[in-house]
């Protein structure tokens, strides 16, 4: 509001774009580190809710970039991804607890989207090619946020 009182000719202008860019820097970095402490605490929370999980402790795999429940073709359950920076961990629901069903190291994965369905891929470890998980995503989800 202040900047709107303020010409780029007149004294001062630039201490107050300076101070209005200081303070947009340091809102960026509050959200962003909520973000990451609301990432964190969810990590723990599903770390807590899994079952059958002989791995490490999952915050050694990053930040949990996304997760959602998918349909499994040929399996009558549904199963619950959850995308890590350095793995996919695939799980099915039970009750509230999640049961650990198998990893892919993000190194070692492929996906391959289909041609005939945009909601269907298939994640796949690239040793194990003719062991692909096909999953089907209940609706489009449209990233509009560039």
């Amino acid at each position: 509001e202040i900047a709107k009182h303020f010409g780029p000719d007149e004294a001062g202008y630039e201490v107050v774009q300076e101070a209005i860019d200081t303070m947009t820097g340091v809102a960026w970095y509050i959200n962003d580190m909520k973000r990451k402490h609301e990432h964190a605490v969810r990590v723990q929370e599903i770390q807590s809710l899994l079952i059958n999980w002989k791995g490490p402790d999952l915050t050694t795999y990053g930040e949990l970039v996304l997760e959602g429940t998918f349909h499994v073709l040929r399996a009558k359950n549904s199963r619950t991804l959850f995308l890590f920076e350095k793995m996919l961990l695939i799980t099915k629901r039970r009750g509230e607890h999640y049961v650990y069903k198998t990893h892919i190291s993000c190194s070692t994965l492929m996906l391959l989207d289909s041609a005939k369905d945009p909601l269907l891929f298939s994640v796949i470890h690239f040793r194990h090619p003719k062991q692909p998980h096909t999953v089907q995503a209940k609706e489009a989800i449209v990233d509009n946020s560039n």
